[in-house]
């Protein structure tokens, strides 16, 4: 019997490129919808920082002009679970275009494209959602006719980053680091990251928000890195610290914007880190 899979291989950073702006990868409509919350894709960056593989995935070529015929949709920029409206879509290129489907690894996918995508890329959330998902607690007392949401994007924590770098073994690497201490969900929208509905008085918001700057969006950092395979940590160092007055970070110590350079050296890695798939 002939073989109707062939065995390819991807970069990351090439995959999360197809299946952000233009994407030319797709989910078909017969994949049930993504169910993934924000703890799971703050344990699937840390893993990847660790060095642990990414896994297979299974995707469908499609021809050229056959992708209308084909009920799909493209993955999320932003993953709306309040409104019961599908958030914002990643832009979808023009036809004729070569598309693939993704049959078996939409989940994590669709979870890195929320970690790195873009500066958009952000989890809606019903802030008791929020509450299950980072800290496995429910709301208590009575519900009222008001829903308070919270939009949150994953953030390096740079107060919590430079303690642990700080604590770390002298020839440790970075990439032994516990990011899931790290890495944090932040609201980082002043305008639209919060519902505006009053709230009592003893009100517990679930996420944080990015008021004092101590938070960085790990998407700049993955943006900062580039695609170019000759980059040094003393580069990466040197860029990092040119973008800190523009960023409004300040009052970092040396030693953390070392570590943040380092960081950015493992992230290099996970970009061009190879990701296999049968089509």
């Amino acid at each position: 019997m002939a073989n109707i899979y062939t065995h390819e291989r991807i970069t990351l950073g090439e995959l999360l490129d197809k299946a952000g702006q233009n994407a030319t990868i797709l989910i078909p409509n017969l994949q049930r919808p993504y169910i993934w919350d924000p703890s799971q894709v703050t344990l699937l960056v840390d893993s990847l920082i660790r060095g642990w593989p990414f896994g297979t995935l299974l995707t469908w070529k499609i021809a050229q002009n056959q992708e209308t015929k084909l009920p799909s949709r493209p993955l999320w920029q932003v993953v709306d679970r309040v409104t019961g409206s599908d958030g914002a879509q990643v832009p979808e290129a023009h036809a004729p275009a070569d598309f693939q489907m993704i049959l078996d690894g939409q989940q994590r996918v669709q979870s890195l494209l929320l970690a790195f995508g873009s500066d958009e890329a952000s989890f809606k959330l019903k802030d008791e959602d929020w509450l299950k998902a980072l800290e496995g607690k429910t709301r208590k007392g009575r519900r009222g006719h008001v829903v308070h949401w919270s939009k949150g994007a994953l953030c390096l924590n740079l107060e919590r980053f430079e303690e642990f770098y700080s604590a770390k073994g002298e020839h440790e690497s970075v990439a032994n680091l516990d990011f899931t201490q790290c890495l944090e969900w932040v609201v980082t929208d002043a305008s639209n990251g919060r519902n505006t509905e009053s709230k009592p008085a003893n009100y517990t918001e679930p996420l944080k928000t990015n008021e004092y700057f101590a938070y960085l969006r790990l998407w700049r950092l993955w943006d900062l890195v580039g695609r170019n395979p000759n980059d040094t940590f003393m580069q990466f160092q040197a860029r990092f610290r040119a973008r800190l007055e523009g960023w409004q970070i300040g009052g970092l110590e040396e030693s953390t914007i070392q570590g943040v350079a380092e960081l950015m050296t493992v992230l290099k890695g996970i970009k061009e880190s190879s990701v296999s798939y049968l089509e």
